[in-house]
């Protein structure tokens, strides 16, 4: 499994995780609550 991005926006790796999934290309989004707290904090 390689990285492909790491971004605090849950929106755009949604919408991107999509692209993938819609083009057979298995992703998985980790951390995704870890996430969502940094932009919280912020």
């Amino acid at each position: 499994m390689k990285r492909v991005l790491t971004t605090p926006a849950s929106a755009e790796l949604k919408v991107l995780q999509n692209l993938l999934q819609q083009a057979g290309i298995p992703c998985v989004i980790r951390n995704e609550e870890l996430a969502s707290l940094l932009v919280l904090l912020c």
